[in-house]
């Protein structure tokens, strides 16, 4: 079972600035919008703006070690 950060603080700081770098993730607002794909890491932003603090749900997807593919979702705070 994979255990993820649920809490970050993207305010360019250099401490806890991205989310889940490396991983292929998917990053939803509220309303089910998604707002981030990728691997390179959630840098908080959206079109170019910062996220209103708050929370927001995250699907990882992590290749397994058959060849398959698991999917973790969770929720994640984004705080300034």
């Amino acid at each position: 079972s994979e255990t993820f950060p649920n809490i970050f603080t993207p305010n360019e700081d250099g401490i806890n600035d991205i989310f889940l770098k490396d991983y292929y993730i998917e990053v939803f607002d509220r309303w089910g919008t998604l707002i981030f794909s990728g691997s390179e890491g959630w840098n908080g932003k959206h079109n170019g703006s910062y996220v209103n603090p708050g929370v927001y749900l995250y699907v990882v997807k992590v290749d397994d070690t058959e060849g398959g593919e698991l999917t973790f979702k969770g929720t994640v705070t984004v705080e300034r």
